[in-house]
């Protein structure tokens, strides 16, 4: 190869600028590919490079279909990127590392590949580097991008002085981190604007914006590395503020890495032969500071939150691959480590882990301190640690004292208080707050055990539950007395659980670790019921990853050599030997199908019978055998669903005994040699019975025309038939019979009701491909932003767009009872978190709302009327050309309107991938099938069923989008695909608990749903036949396989060239190369800025000026210290509710509207919001349940008073100006728990209006 000339940096992008790396050859053609996406996304980056050269060489070209700069010059290339320059005779290909730079020089590294042999290259330039100063941003406002943080920087320190900003995103939710970087244009800027922050002057929505300053050193992204050696790793926690407890120590050589462009700070140890890395998130980090250890040594200090570092693995000689191009990176070849952090290659060789020390303790430990015998390193250390966020320049002093630490012997092991019993609830709570580092448990002696073993259980779970919200707790005994203090004089009584719900305790176990989360309160089921005296000993387990997200199928394999990785053992080796908390023993029970798919499974424990009682142990194995008879399913995926079912979700109703039960026959069609059933999973019910079941599940209005339920070993739908005979209350098919059960109640899951409906990414994009134009999609989108934009202001209009989309809620009772945005702070805070929710799911997922449209359950045509490419659709509460669910209701008793919609619908069911999936049929009015509501009736007759066209779907409870919009009707329709799952594997014995165990942990390595969804998605918006493509079609049927699964066990690989090498914008991937759609996503996607931000939240902290005269009864004032007791305790509560899910402000869980929630539930926020509503459902009537605790009358004006105390300690400025004692943001929810007490107060105050005019008044 040639000479490299030197490579300057180019303005604070980062070029090179290689004159001639092809030997003189004159270059055909480059093409760059990002390793990393450095300057937003690849597009950007490449616009920006081609407008830098432009006028030095000739205009190049992007071609997007293959990620190429096709140009004739001399060629360059953007660091971070992989090129491949094309000459006549020769193909280079050339990986352009991250630049490490200083002031006066520049080590540049080049890895160049000449067909097969590899070469390494390294060169140090001694020009000088321009490099210009940045800050680390911290306390962003989730909300505010980089525009809106560059317009606040500048309106402070003028105008252009901002040279770049970043904000740092979640690579899941592509949320904001509350972290970014900005780079100023002259270095006096920056040093004003680091003191301006120290002063408070950046304000942003209530939050100040703190700067730290980056070392000159480390102003690259490349990690930066500190080699240490005779050093010592005390790995901990603290048991005061001077004073460390070591648990396990380390001493020999170590490296500290830091990589600001991930977040990351890394300790490197070796230790038994293997090369370990502790890699801490950054957000993660609570602080870090300089150290005197033990009065004689150096050392610096890192403490953590919860989270425990990601643990990884390698050997020694970390080379295991036969790619000498690989070695150079994997072998450390590049000097101070250039290859690119976290891209596959620099990770190729480093294997996920578990807990390495011998005790296991860094799962138990929340403080890393670093001990230097001298003082070499401190300077580096320091000048690293200084980029962290909580760093501290104040040195401390700290006391190390080894705590010796036993090595457990299960898998997953809790805080045991010996020979104390304590309450398994106290127990459980403060197995809690070990876990989340707010006690040390070496410091939990027999006072600390004597203080929470005596005494009312639910004073000390507040008491605990106040522990909590301390950063940490060095003497908890003196902190648990003096609440427990408090707690005595205020004593509310607890209220009783709703039917049908349950409190369930779960454990999160991730791979060093377990967390105690809950009780949660949760819809019952029918396991859970059945043994309702022991539900304290039922156990949800969940598998997560150490940030709560979900473990990944690489997590559980080794990409360095065969076999399973030691996540995978972890896993197994819980499902074999349980959990232990206290003295129980929690064992495998069963997992249902959803369960399954979140890696949650149940566990039970035993409990034994009385002395003396007859009555047999209650264990899991026993458990099973009530479940059912499963010994003939010979299929272990489909014997674990079938256990599964029992554990449904559903609400309880009327014993059916078998004589009431009559068996029909299932409706079938052989077609090309294949039976198809008509009736697959529905059946029906009779009349009189259906409106028995209704009110037993609470329906008011009309009788739902079908009902999803659970009967024995049954499962599916029944229809209303109301020519069905009396004599027997249900009607089953084979079809819906999947095992043999003894048990005799019917359970519902679900009945048909009104819902809306929303298109989604994967709707759109069959629709585009079936020829649905692009400005139809836009249109849609468009008049749904119109509307939330102005819903805020205008009240008539809220109540419409809200009504739409749900029927009762706070917001629309305010709206409904004359309160406005204006004059009510928490309605205005309401109506926006609706709003933004609303935008944020819009660009999120393409959620855009359809009037014209439904969300229906499938039910079968049993009058057989309708013919094939008939449905008919009769929905409630609408007007036949769309608008508000609610507001046509009619005072007809207790039904509503009701429409028959007589035209061309589409109907698809998600998931759907295959454009065969959207089936196009004439809905038709059918007077026979009038009692059937909100739901879409299929035929029973045709060449195949149409549920089976959509989505290989059925009628056992499937939701179908129906709608007859007229613009969303495609001009043509594909045929659809063949669903016909493959044969599943049959044993020659019954099926053994540990083979489902086995299927459990096979089914996490093997789980690529979501990321054939994804493929599916890039390679639909980028080919030009969309999802019609080759490429799409494969995807889809691999799609049909990684559904079934659960029931199959078929696993669904997808093979390599099917994974995308870059992404859409839209799916704001972050640290992958990504390119600007031209799809409707796309656009769609970047018509939508950023939801809204607005002054509300100032709003409710000023929210005294609002507080209402009206509200003010006589006699209120006896009434206002319970009131404030009894607040202080609901804030508590709701803020306990609040951090268990992640959700950071009162109005998001109030209306159920959440922006952003914890990892471990954002997954699936569509199946937590509901459990998110009760949750707080249950607050309001345990609020409710203290206001009447003594009982009053109606009419001796106690009610009234006792609601003003609440009003007033919640709005007056006497109590504003406090914030809550529990929380640090003062909550208004608390009165509104007898919302009926406070309108009849205002209804009042306006009659009194009318009379006296011009006595209203405002505080």
């Amino acid at each position: 190869m040639s000479k490299i000339v030197p490579a300057y940096i180019h303005g604070q992008k980062g070029f090179w600028d290689i004159a001639d790396v092809a030997g003189g050859e004159s270059p055909l053609e480059i093409r760059l590919r990002p390793l990393r996406t450095i300057v937003g996304s690849a597009n950007r980056a490449a616009d920006w490079f081609l407008s830098w050269i432009g006028g030095r060489y000739a205009l190049p070209r992007w071609d997007e279909q293959w990620s190429s700069l096709v140009f004739t010059g001399k060629p360059l290339a953007e660091w971070g990127f992989l090129c491949l320059i094309h000459t006549r005779k020769r193909l280079f290909t050339i990986v352009l590392p991250l630049l490490t730079s200083s002031s006066s020089a520049a080590i540049a590294s080049l890895v160049v590949k000449e067909e097969n042999c590899a070469e390494y290259v390294s060169r140090k330039c001694a020009s000088e580097v321009r490099v210009y100063e940045r800050v680390v941003t911290m306390s962003i406002p989730h909300l505010v991008d980089e525009d809106e943080l560059r317009q606040a920087l500048e309106l402070v320190l003028g105008d252009n002085a901002v040279l770049s900003c970043k904000i740092f995103r979640h690579q899941m939710s592509g949320r904001s981190r509350g972290i970014g970087q900005v780079r100023f244009r002259e270095e006096n800027v920056t040093a004003r604007a680091v003191k301006l922050s120290k002063e408070g002057r950046f304000v942003l929505y209530n939050q100040k914006l703190k700067f730290v300053l980056l070392d000159k050193k480390l102003e690259h992204t490349a990690p930066s590395c500190r080699r240490l050696e005779n050093c010592t790793v005390h790995v901990g926690c603290l048991g005061a503020n001077d004073r460390m407890l070591s648990l396990w120590n380390y001493r020999g050589l170590l490296e500290l890495e830091l990589d600001l462009e991930e977040q990351t700070l890394s300790i490197h140890v070796g230790y038994t032969s293997m090369d370990y890395r502790l890699e801490f998130p950054l957000s993660q980090i609570r602080q870090s500071a300089p150290l005197d250890v033990n009065r004689s040594n150096h050392g610096f200090l890192i403490q953590i939150r919860e989270v425990p570092p990601y643990l990884y693995r390698r050997p020694f000689s970390p080379s295991q691959t036969d790619d000498k191009y690989v070695d150079v990176f994997i072998n450390g070849c590049l000097p101070q480590k250039l290859a690119p952090y976290g891209s596959e290659n620099w990770r190729r060789g480093w294997v996920r882990c578990t807990d390495f020390t011998p005790s296991s303790v860094i799962g138990d430990s929340s403080v890393y301190v670093i001990e230097l015998d001298g003082s070499d390193y401190r300077h580096d250390i320091l000048s690293l640690l200084q980029q962290t966020l909580n760093f501290s320049e104040v040195s401390k002093s700290l006391q190390v004292e080894e705590v010796p630490s036993e090595a457990p012997e299960m898998a997953v092991s809790m805080w045991n208080p010996g020979n104390f019993r304590l309450p398994f609830g106290v127990l459980y709570k403060v197995n809690n707050l070990i876990q989340y580092g707010k006690l040390s448990w070496p410091k939990l002696d027999e006072r600390f055990c004597r203080v929470i073993s005596t005494g009312s259980q639910s004073a000390i779970k507040l008491a605990l539950q106040a522990l909590s919200y301390e950063d940490e707790c060095h003497d908890p005994v003196k902190f648990l007395r003096t609440k427990l203090d408090e707690m005595k004089k205020v004593a509310p009584p607890v209220a009783k659980l709703k039917e049908g719900m349950a409190w369930i305790h779960r454990v999160l176990v991730t791979p060093s670790k377990a967390y105690c989360i809950g009780p949660e309160m949760e819809q019952s089921n029918r396991i859970v019921r059945q043994f309702e005296e022991h539900s304290d000993r039922f156990l949800r387990v969940q598998f997560v990853d150490e940030d709560w997200g979900p473990l990944t199928s690489t997590a559980l394999t080794s990409d360095v050599r065969s076999g399973h990785s030691e996540i995978y053992r972890r896993i197994k080796k819980v499902l074999k030997d349980g959990i232990h908390i206290g003295g129980r023993k929690y064992e495998f029970l069963a997992f249902s199908a959803s369960q399954l798919r979140d890696s949650q499974l149940w566990m039970f424990a035993e409990k034994l019978p009385k002395p003396g009682t007859a009555k047999p142990a209650v264990t899991a194995e026993s458990i099973r055998l009530q479940m059912g008879d499963f010994s003939q399913i010979r299929n272990v995926a489909k014997c674990a669903a079938r256990m599964g079912q029992c554990f449904s979700a559903s609400t309880p109703t009327r014993k059916v005994l078998p004589l009431q039960v009559k068996r029909i026959k299932d409706i079938t069609v052989k077609t090309d040699g294949v039976v198809y059933c008509f009736s697959d999973g529905i059946g029906k019910i009779s009349q009189d019975f259906a409106r028995s079941i209704a009110e037993t599940c609470g329906s008011t209005g009309r009788t739902p025309s079908a009902f999803q339920i659970r009967y024995g070993g049954y499962k599916g739908m029944v229809a209303v038939d109301p020519h069905a005979s009396s004599a027997f209350k249900l009607y089953l098919r084979p079809s819906m019979r999947k095992f043999d059960s003894s048990h005799f109640s019917l359970e519902v899951l679900d009945y048909t009701r009104v819902l809306p409906c929303f298109l989604n990414r994967q709707v759109i994009s069959l629709l585009s491909t079936l020829g649905v134009k692009d400005h139809v999609f836009i249109d849609l989108q468009k008049q749904v932003l119109k509307e939330l934009d102005l819903m805020v202001e205008d009240g008539e209009l809220a109540r419409k767009v809200i009504s739409c989309r749900e029927s009762n809620s706070l917001a629309l009772q305010l709206l409904e009872h004359g309160y406005t945005s204006k004059t009510e702070p928490l309605l205005n805070r309401l109506l926006w978190v609706f709003r933004d929710a609303e935008v944020q799911e819009l660009r999120a997922k393409a959620k855009i709302f359809v009037s014209k449209a439904r969300l229906l359950i499938g039910c079968l045509d049993e009058t057989n009327t309708l013919k094939y490419g008939e449905v008919f659709v009769q929905v409630s509460g609408t007007s036949y050309s769309g608008g508000s669910y609610y507001a046509a209701q009619e005072n007809n008793g207790n039904r509503c309107k009701t429409s028959v919609v007589t035209e061309k619908v589409f109907i698809a069911k998600n998931p759907c991938l295959h454009p065969g999936d959207v089936r196009v049929l004439q809905a038709v009015d059918v007077p026979g099938l009038h009692h059937m509501v909100d739901c879409v009736v299929f035929p029973q007759v045709g060449p195949k069923p149409h549920p089976h066209e959509c989505s290989g779907s059925d009628l056992d409870g499937d939701q179908y989008m129906v709608s007859w919009e007229d613009s969303l009707i495609p001009p043509s329709v594909d045929d659809s695909m063949d669903y016909s799952p493959p044969a599943a594997t049959v044993l020659d014995h019954p099926v053994t608990i540990e083979e489902i165990q086995e299927f459990f942990v096979n089914y996490i390595a093997n789980d690529n749903l979501g990321v054939i969804a994804n493929a599916h998605v890039v390679h639909a918006d980028k080919e030009n036949s969309k999802a019609r493509s080759e490429k799409c079609l494969e995807l889809a049927h691999l799609a049909s396989l990684a559904v079934d699964f659960p029931k199959t066990g078929v696993p669904a690989i997808i093979p390599p060239e099917l994974r995308p090498r870059e992404y859409p914008d839209f799916m704001e991937k972050e640290h992958r190369v990504s390119y600007i759609s031209n799809g409707v996503l796309g656009k769609l996607y970047r018509a939508i800025t950023c939801p809204s931000k607005t002054d509300a939240m100032g709003m409710l902290l000023d929210s005294s000026k609002f507080f209402d005269k009206d509200m003010e009864v006589p006699g209120y004032e006896k009434h206002v210290e319970s009131a404030l007791s009894q607040k202080n305790i609901y804030d508590m509560k709701l803020l306990q509710l609040m951090s268990h899910y992640g959700i950071r402000e009162e109005a998001e869980i109030i209306g159920g509207h959440v922006l952003s929630m914890s990892k471990i539930f954002a997954r699936k926020q569509v199946e937590v919001l509901p459990k998110v509503r009760k949750a707080f459902e249950a607050l309001q009537v345990e609020a409710r349940t203290w206001f009447y605790a003594r009982g009053f009358g109606k009419s001796d004006g106690v009610e009234e008073a006792k609601a003003s105390a609440w009003y007033y300690v919640t709005y007056h400025r006497d109590y504003t100006e406090t914030t809550s004692k529990a929380a640090s943001i003062h909550f208004f929810s608390f009165p509104w728990a007898v919302a009926k007490v406070l309108f009849k107060i205002k209804r009042s105050a306006g009659k009194r209006t009318e009379r006296h005019p011009g006595k209203r008044q405002k505080l």
